[in-house]
Order: C-alpha cells, then structure tokens, then sequence
C-alpha cells in the first residue's frame, strides 16, 4: 500500500514491522487491507475524500459529525 505522505509503497510485513506506519516517513495508517472485509486502503480513502470534497474546495465543520450525531439521537 502506499503512503498517502510521501507515496512509498509499504508491503504488508513493512507495515507490520512498523507498527502500522510508513517505513520511509512514519506516517500511520489508518487503514489495513488484509484485516476486516471492507478491503479500504488509505489512497482509496484519501481519493474518496478528495473527490467528495471537490479537491478540498467544499468545507465541513470540525464538529458536523457530533452535531449529527447528537440530533439524530434525539
């Protein structure tokens, strides 16, 4: 997988013996692949965001999510 930071691809025993960061940067994934059934990798996130968010030019409150949140449990 590669880094979302610096673009170094990280096999999945770099990232292991890593403690599940970048081997070149040390940026975290969030993200592993190998684990659960959802197969999202940090680069698949990172477009999906970018692309939603029209390449950043779309804003959202920090907070938007605990304000949903909060309204939907009412």
């Amino acid at each position: 997988m590669k880094c979302i930071q610096c673009g170094e691809d990280n096999k999945l025993k770099d990232r292991k013996d890593n403690y599940g960061r970048c081997k070149n940067c040390q940026h975290p994934f969030v993200f592993e692949p190998t684990e659960g059934n959802d197969n999202i990798t940090d680069p698949m996130f990172a477009r999906a965001i970018a692309d939603l968010s029209a390449n950043g030019t779309l804003f959202s409150p920090q907070n938007s999510f605990s304000i949903s949140s909060t309204i939907a449990s009412k």
